[in-house]
């Protein structure tokens, strides 16, 4: 598969933060994620190849055609250009018709990075990644999450139990972007654990997941008989 964009041990702003990998394909839509009080501009110039990084290095093929939008409507504008790649702050959520104004593009071989502070609206992408979190900004996230995650297990056992199985399916095709935000969470939290503190506070975490989460086996079969009403 060609890779349109390889971000290598990048760093960008303070030199003192860590580093960060990803790939981007032919055809791929990736969502980024941020913490939500992390400035996203500085990082998404230096990956459209418009700023150098304070490390590491951005790769691109030769006569790659990289663009940055800001909003719907520039979005909108700029793909008109078909460039190979789309660097896409949505600092709103988007809506339905942008998401499938992406998914129209992936179809024709662009690529995305959807940055956002939004956990589900990341995972609405083929893949998550995630920039460097600290500790106490991916506790903050699961702690935020659990919550969410809970009240919607409430609605999505409520509306399975009625049979409201289109309710239900659109419940669980929410759940489970949200199983895939915590899964990245938790994985970004067990990788930066350093101290038994902060290994405790990913067990935790992990518990607190455990405890509000429905499998994915339970959800796809939940979509799909939603679907097929």
């Amino acid at each position: 598969m060609v890779t349109i964009v390889d971000a290598v041990d990048l760093v960008v702003g303070d030199a003192r933060s860590p580093p960060f990998s990803f790939g981007v394909a032919a055809g791929e839509i990736v969502g980024l994620l941020f913490p939500p009080t992390r400035p996203r501009a500085h990082v998404l110039r230096v990956l459209a190849g418009l700023e150098a990084p304070a490390a590491g290095e951005v790769r691109f093929p030769d006569r790659a055609r990289v663009v940055l939008a800001s909003s719907g409507q520039q979005l909108h504008e700029l793909l008109s250009t078909q460039p190979d790649l789309v660097v896409y702050d949505a600092a709103d959520a988007p809506d339905r018709s942008t998401w499938a104004l992406l998914a129209s593009e992936r179809a024709l071989g662009t690529s995305i990075v959807v940055a956002t502070a939004i956990v589900d609206q990341a995972c609405r992408t083929d893949r998550v990644s995630l920039v460097p979190w600290q500790m106490e900004e991916l506790t903050r996230a699961i702690t935020e999450l659990v919550p969410r995650m809970a009240g919607q297990v409430h609605e999505f056992l409520g509306a399975f139990g009625s049979r409201q199985h289109r309710r239900s399916g659109s419940i669980a095709a929410e759940l489970r972007r949200l199983n895939v935000g915590a899964r990245a969470l938790l994985g970004e939290m067990e990788r930066r654990a350093r101290s038994e503190e902060e290994l405790l506070a990913w067990h935790r975490a992990a518990a607190q997941v455990a405890g509000v989460s429905v499998s994915d086996r339970v959800l796809e079969a939940a979509i799909a008989e939603g679907q097929d009403r």
